[in-house]
C-alpha cells in the first residue's frame, strides 16, 4: 500500500485535532486529587542532596518524572492521594528527569514514571511505569517500621 501526501498530511491533521481535544480532559483531571502540602518538586540538586542527608529514617517516595510523558500524568494523582493518606509517615517529592538528568542518571532511571523509595539514604525499592495504586502502597506500608529498622539493603546514595 503506497501512502501519498494527502494521506500523511490528513493524518497530521486528526493528530493535532485529537491533541488539542484531549487538553481539556487532562485539565479536568487535575482537581480530582486534592494537592498536597506532602508531594514537593525537588527544583536542583543541592535541594536533592538535602533532602537525602536531612531525612534520617523517614521513608522518601521520588517521582522522577518529565512534564511531556503523558503516562506520568496519569500516575500523578495517584501519588498525590498516596502522598494525603500517608502525610507524617512518608514523604514524596517529584524530580522533573529533564531539568535533573544527574538524579535520573543516579537512580539508574532507563524509564519514566520511574518511582523510587529511599529510606536511610539506600534506594529500597523502585517501580518504573504506571502501577495500580496497590503496588506503591504495598511498598510503603512494607518499609515504614515504627523501630526504623531498615526493611531490605539497597543502593547507597
Amino acid at each position: 500500500m503506497k501512502i501519498n501526501k494527502t494521506q500523511v498530511f490528513v493524518g497530521l491533521v486528526i493528530l493535532v485535532a485529537a491533541y488539542f481535544v484531549a487538553q481539556p480532559l487532562f485539565a479536568s483531571m487535575k482537581g480530582s486529587v486534592p494537592e498536597s502540602t506532602n508531594f514537593t518538586r525537588i527544583a536542583t540538586e543541592r535541594e536533592f542532596d538535602s533532602i537525602i542527608e536531612n531525612a534520617g529514617s523517614r521513608l522518601i517516595v521520588l517521582d522522577l518524572y518529565a512534564d511531556w510523558c503523558g503516562p506520568c500524568r496519569v500516575l500523578h494523582p495517584t501519588l498525590l492521594a498516596l502522598a494525603n493518606k500517608y502525610a507524617g509517615k512518608a514523604s514524596f517529592y517529584r524530580v522533573n528527569v529533564d531539568a535533573n538528568p544527574k538524579i535520573a542518571a543516579a537512580f539508574g532511571t532507563n524509564g519514566i514514571p520511574y518511582v523510587v523509595f529511599v529510606k536511610d539514604r539506600k534506594a529500597i525499592e523502585s517501580l518504573v511505569g504506571v502501577n495500580p495504586s496497590k503496588e506503591y502502597e504495598k511498598i510503603i506500608i512494607g518499609t515504614i517500621n515504627p523501630n526504623g529498622q531498615q526493611k531490605a539493603p539497597g543502593i547507597a546514595l
